[in-house]
C-alpha cells in the first residue's frame, strides 16, 4: 500500500502485477509485463512512486507506480532474491539471497553496500526477512525453522533461536520499550520471543490456526494476522489479547496483509478479492465491573476485565 493510504499494488498467483485504488477498490492500471511468474516479493518504497518485484529469475525489478513499467533492475548474484525488506527511511533494501547470504543494496547507486554472510546457516535458504523500527536490528526466518538477529551496524549475527514451528513462515520485529521477536507457522499459532535471551515469552493462543500473515501497526502495540479459515484478528501486544475480529471464518480465507504508514488503511488479500478496511481508534470503554481496579479496563471481545489499558480499539468499515 501506498505511504498516503490510497492506492495498493497487488499480484495474483500467476504474477501479473496490479494498482488499484485504496478508497473504491477500482482497478486503475495492469503492469506491463514482458514474462509474468509467480512472485516472492512485492515492496512498494518509502516515496510511494516505485515499486520493487523479485520472482524465482535472478534480479531486482524496478517499477514505474504510475506507468506501471519497468524503470530499472538489480542484476548479478547477490540480486538472486527469495524474498526482500526495506530499511526504514533509506534508499536501501535487504535482500535475503538464493545462495543464503544477506545483502544491503543502494537503490540509488545500484551497489550492493554491505554484505552479511551467514556462513553457519549458509545452506539455509532465508524464508523471510523483517527490520526494526529504527533500522538496526535485522531479523531472519530460516529454512531450518531458526530465527536469526543481526546487527545491521555490525554485519554481525547476535544470537539464533530455534523456533518451535513445523514450518516457519515469517517474523516480524516489536521494537516499542523493548526488541521482541513474533514467528509464524501455519500449523500453530504466533509465537512472541526475548530478541537478547531467545526465550519463549507467550503464543497468541487465540490467534486461529492456518495464519497465513502478520503485520505490525506503526507503533508497535497491534499485531494483526489473518489466514486461511479464519478472520482477521487484531491483537494487543501490550497484553497479548485480542480486541477485534473481521470477518467470518467460514467464508473468508486471506493469504496476506499490509497496512500504511499511518495505520489508518488495512489491505487484504482475501478468497473474495482485494479487500481495503479504513480502520480508526475508538477508545476501550470502562466497565462497571472493572471500577475497583484502578487501571482495568473491559475487553469486549471475551468480556473480561484487562488489567493495563490498551491505546484503542479498531473499528473496521469496508471501503472496497
Amino acid at each position: 500500500i501506498t505511504p498516503d493510504g490510497s492506492k495498493f499494488v497487488t499480484s495474483d498467483a500467476a504474477g501479473e502485477i496490479k494498482l488499484s485504488s485504496a478508497h473504491s477498490g477500482a482497478l486503475l492500471s495492469t503492469f506491463s509485463q514482458d514474462r509474468i511468474e509467480p512472485l516472492n516479493s512485492l515492496i512498494i518504497l518509502p516515496d510511494g512512486k516505485r515499486v520493487l518485484t523479485s520472482t524465482d529469475s535472478p534480479g531486482i525489478k524496478i517499477w514505474d507506480i504510475e506507468t506501471g513499467k519497468q524503470v530499472d533492475e538489480l542484476t548479478g548474484k547477490k540480486a538472486d532474491a527469495t524474498c526482500l525488506a526495506l530499511l526504514p527511511k533509506e534508499s536501501k533494501v535487504v535482500v535475503g539471497a538464493r545462495d543464503g547470504n544477506l545483502y544491503i543494496w543502494d537503490l540509488e547507486k545500484k551497489i550492493v553496500e554491505s554484505s552479511l554472510y551467514r556462513t553457519r546457516f549458509s545452506r539455509s535458504l532465508v524464508r523471510d526477512i523483517a527490520v526494526s523500527k529504527y533500522g538496526q536490528t535485522l531479523v531472519v526466518a530460516s529454512t531450518r525453522n531458526e530465527v536469526e538477529i543481526w546487527s545491521i551496524p555490525l554485519k554481525h549475527m547476535r544470537t539464533s533461536i530455534h523456533t518451535e514451528h513445523i514450518k516457519l513462515e515469517d517474523v516480524v520485529v516489536q521494537e516499542v520499550d523493548s526488541l521482541e521477536i513474533i514467528s509464524n507457522g501455519p500449523d500453530d499459532e504466533p509465537t512472541v520471543w526475548n530478541s537478547i535471551s531467545g526465550a519463549r515469552i507467550t503464543s497468541m493462543q487465540k490467534t486461529p490456526r492456518g495464519t497465513k500473515s502478520m503485520i505490525l501497526s506503526e507503533d508497535g502495540s497491534k499485531l494483526i494476522t489473518c489466514g486461511e479459515n479464519s478472520p482477521i484478528v487484531i491483537f494487543d501486544l501490550q497484553n497479548f489479547i485480542p480486541l477485534h475480529k473481521l470477518g467470518n471464518p467460514k467464508t473468508l480465507s486471506c493469504s496476506s496483509l499490509t497496512l500504511s504508514g499511518d495505520d489508518t488503511t488495512l489491505t487484504a488479500a482475501t478468497s473474495i478479492g482485494t479487500v481495503s478496511l479504513q480502520l480508526s481508534w475508538s477508545p476501550l470503554q470502562v466497565n462497571k465491573k472493572c471500577d475497583r481496579n484502578q487501571h482495568a479496563v473491559w475487553n469486549p471481545l471475551n468480556q473480561s476485565c484487562v488489567k493495563a489499558c490498551p491505546a484503542g480499539l479498531y473499528k473496521d468499515e469496508i471501503a472496497g
